[in-house]
């Protein structure tokens, strides 16, 4: 039982931890659980990708979306 209450605790944390992140990112960005394989324009075509994931706490462009002058800027502007 007390293992349980302390995994609650845990998850809860990492949650609350990314919603604050969340928050303090610029437009268009969020916090992925994953760091994503493209991060600028410039990496879009770079076919290496880890296939596991390395956990993120850092704001990255949403899904469609790539950095471009420091914006996240939609793929298609790239």
């Amino acid at each position: 039982m007390k293992t349980i209450i302390v995994n609650i605790f845990v998850v809860s944390a990492i949650f609350a931890v990314c919603e604050s992140a969340s928050a303090a990112c610029g437009p268009n960005e969020t916090v992925p659980q994953c760091e994503p394989c493209a991060v600028t324009c410039a990496d879009r075509d770079k076919n290496i990708c880890p296939e596991i994931c390395i956990f993120n706490s850092q704001c990255y462009c949403r899904d469609e979306y790539l950095k471009k002058d420091g914006v996240c800027v939609p793929e298609s502007e790239c």
